[in-house]
């Protein structure tokens, strides 16, 4: 019993994502409704990498506490530069314009 003789359960039960090393690389582990996760962050286990994956961890507890997570994993991945007719690399834009 609680307090005045209520019995609290609470309605939202906050996500933990755990950062691991995994041979020498981070990766970030979860579980969601029902469904375990694995997320390789693709950086180092040092500083910088361990601040890379505390970004992407509290990214993924937010999309979950607030609802709107995605399950494909792919709003989570860093987004990479295609090559496509508008891409063009520092060396290409030099020699165009020399």
């Amino acid at each position: 019993m609680g307090f005045w003789g209520y019995t609290f359960t609470p309605e939202f039960t906050p996500m933990k994502v755990t950062i691991e090393n995994h041979d020498g690389r981070l990766r970030l582990r979860w579980q969601h409704q029902g469904k375990r996760f694995c997320f390789a962050c693709g950086v180092k286990a040092d500083a910088v990498g361990m601040s890379v994956a505390r970004m992407r961890a509290a990214e993924i507890e937010r999309g979950i506490q607030a609802g709107y997570f995605d399950p494909t994993l792919l709003k989570y991945k860093p987004q990479r530069l295609g090559r496509n007719g508008t891409d063009i690399t520092a060396p290409e834009l030099f020699h165009r314009f020399t």
